[in-house]
């Protein structure tokens, strides 16, 4: 499930969105109940409500970002991108069920089991390094409205 698109769009923030939300429904479609798995299910839906939240400032309306913050969110988002993008494609199947009782179990436990081995590490991983670029991210807009502010202060003082 690999996002085809140039970073720099105002589709980026959307497509990783719609990334996130849908490694989440994959997740939690596997009934899998480990702290883990739920964690990281928690902070994919989070994130992608936090970047809803973002997407005014991306758009460039009125409260449009400096375009260089912007150009520093679009390279978090790729990143972003990246990231789940990997994590998807090592640790998380999605397929039809085969019609065939024996061959769905079958499929179950071998992903269960694989999950156990390692996918709870990657899950752990995932989360906190999204946390990280979610906080680039986060002080990227905080620095760019201070700025403004700033400067909005400066010319009513002038």
């Amino acid at each position: 499930m690999a996002a085809v698109f140039s970073f720099g769009s105002f589709g980026d923030i959307i497509t990783i969105i719609q990334l996130s939300y849908s490694l989440a429904h994959a997740l939690r479609d596997t009934g899998d109940s480990s702290s883990e798995c739920q964690d990281l299910v928690e902070y994919l839906n989070a994130f992608g409500q936090n970047l809803d939240n973002l997407r005014p400032y991306l758009s460039g309306g009125s409260r449009a970002l400096d375009p260089a913050a912007v150009q520093q969110i679009h390279d978090a988002l790729g990143i972003c991108d990246r990231l789940i993008n990997e994590f998807m494609t090592k640790n998380v199947r999605i397929r039809d069920p085969s019609g065939n009782k024996i061959v769905d179990m079958t499929r179950r436990v071998r992903w269960a089991v694989r999950w156990v081995l390692r996918a709870k590490d990657d899950a752990v991983e995932l989360r906190q390094r999204l946390m990280a670029v979610g906080d680039i991210i986060t002080r990227t807009l905080c620095m760019s409205i201070w700025c403004e502010w700033l400067r909005t202060i400066e010319i009513i003082t002038c």
